[in-house]
C-alpha cells in the first residue's frame, strides 16, 4: 500500500468494519496498531460502516464494500482459508 501511495495523485480511503477502538482490538501486535494509526491519519476519507450484526458480518460487509467501490482490487493473501466467510479468499471470490 505504501508503494501505491507514493504514486502521484494516489489517495487512501479507509473503510472500517467496526468503530475504530473496537477494530483495534483485532490487532495483536503493537507495531500493527501503530501502522494502522499512521495510515488512518493519512487517509483522505474514513468510511465507518454501520451494518453487521456480528463481528464476522461486519468484516464481510467491509470486504464487499471495498469490492463494490473500487476500480481495481489488489489482494495480498497468505493462501490459507480463514475461519469464517470474511477472509481475503472470500472477498476475492466475491469480487
Amino acid at each position: 500500500m505504501r508503494e501505491v501511495l507514493k504514486t502521484s495523485g494516489a489517495q487512501l480511503e479507509a473503510v472500517l468494519p467496526l468503530e475504530k477502538d473496537d477494530y483495534l482490538k483485532d490487532f495483536t501486535q503493537t507495531s500493527a496498531k501503530a501502522e494502522f494509526e499512521e495510515l488512518l491519519s493519512s487517509a483522505y476519507r474514513i468510511k465507518q460502516l454501520t451494518f453487521g450484526t456480528t463481528r464476522n458480518d461486519a468484516y464481510v460487509q467491509a470486504g464487499r464494500y471495498v469490492v463494490d467501490h473500487c476500480d481495481a482490487l489488489i489482494a495480498l493473501w497468505h493462501g490459507k482459508s480463514g475461519s469464517g466467510n470474511a477472509g481475503t479468499a472470500e472477498t476475492v471470490a466475491y469480487a
